[in-house]
């Protein structure tokens, strides 16, 4: 079992990894809309911006763990609001284009920092 921690990234401060690495599994922690260097939060983005964001963010995760985004096998989305998904959505099919992982987008009452989408993911290892 390999912990990951994206090099030139804060610690995070609770108690856990960014993502953990086992049996060529990539488990990536939820991400949310922050710079992973000076931990500015962006709640006050737009949907479509705070996403993106976490994508950016999860392809450091995945990097730093030898895995890549065409190598996402699932995501779990929570978002603070279903009036979110259709964005949220959007700016997913952007970032992966073809590739299509099995996905879930959960709506739920609120965020940490007011920020509308938190993700999780699973890979697999590049080849």
């Amino acid at each position: 079992m390999q912990f990951i921690q994206v090099p030139d990234t804060l610690t995070p401060t609770g108690h856990y990894s960014q993502a953990v690495v086992a049996n060529n599994v990539v488990y990536v922690s939820g991400i949310l809309p922050a710079n992973m260097t000076t931990g500015e939060r962006f709640g006050h983005l737009s949907v479509t911006e705070q996403t993106q964001q976490v994508l950016t963010n999860l392809g450091l995760v995945l990097n730093a763990s030898g895995s890549h985004k065409m190598q996402v096998v699932k995501l779990t989305i929570f978002i603070a609001s279903a009036a979110y998904w259709g964005e949220v959505n959007a700016a997913c099919a952007s970032h992966f284009g073809d590739h299509r992982p099995a996905r879930s987008i959960i709506p739920v009452p609120e965020l940490y920092n007011n920020c509308a989408l938190e993700l999780e993911a699973v890979a697999v290892m590049t080849s």
